[in-house]
């Protein structure tokens, strides 16, 4: 392998780096959180805190559990440490493997092209099945937004003919409780006329029953007139 063609693969194999990390950056990162939990001593309950973010469990609608987040990280911030401390532990590692099986001169050597195309094919590859993997969440994701979106618009149109039927329903109420207060008027007024119609018979049944005995008396009278004579 020439200079030059050493120079352009290193060229490929670092953009090829700062796409794969502009990716994740972009994509991946974002939904990556590291949390913080604050620990749980024994025979010790923490309360459901009253602000901040907690992790609840439940079941059949029941809060059953729940552990207080202390910190959150997102993207690098969270994953960076990690990754720092993965890249020491295996350097560490490396180093005493390389050590062990007699390459403790490598460094010195440099690395053949043959391992070096190779170390970069392998590293191509790896970056590929991440990129595909990455894109597979984002179909996902896509996906699960799609379908809350499907579920949003349907909830909204739920509510929406709810609340259309709770208006009908609220003016037929009104119109019900109008007809109920005229019927209660007329009611009203129908016992009234009700009450002054007995009154009224009550009256005639007396005039009736004084007029009998006044043509009784007035009856008596003749008979008592035609017997003298």
């Amino acid at each position: 392998m020439t200079k030059k063609d050493k120079m352009i693969l290193v060229i490929v194999s670092a953009g090829l780096a700062l796409a794969v990390l502009s990716w994740l950056t972009s994509r991946v990162l974002p939904d990556i959180w590291i949390v913080h939990l604050v620990p749980l001593e024994e025979k010790v309950v923490h309360p459901l805190p009253q602000y901040g973010p907690a992790i609840i469990e439940f079941n059949n609608s029941k809060i059953v559990g729940h552990r207080v987040i202390e910190s959150t990280k997102v993207g690098w911030d969270g994953i960076l440490p990690v990754a720092i401390l993965g890249i020491i532990i295996g350097t560490i590692s490396g180093s005493l493997f390389g050590y062990l099986l007699g390459y403790d001169n490598g460094y010195e050597k440099g690395t053949p092209d043959r391992e070096f195309i190779e170390n970069a094919l392998k590293a191509f590859e790896h970056a590929r099945e991440l990129a595909s993997k990455v894109e597979e969440k984002e179909q996902y994701v896509e996906q699960r937004m799609e379908k809350a979106e499907n579920l949003w618009s349907r909830s909204s149109q739920q509510c929406e003919n709810a609340s259309k039927v709770l208006r009908e329903y609220d003016r037929k109420m009104k119109e019900a409780d109008k007809l109920l207060a005229g019927a209660e008027k007329k009611f009203r007024e129908a016992e009234a006329k009700a009450s002054e119609l007995s009154k009224a018979q009550a009256k005639i049944r007396r005039l009736e029953g004084r007029i009998a005995r006044d043509d009784k008396k007035k009856q008596k009278s003749i008979d008592e007139i035609g017997e003298e004579d």
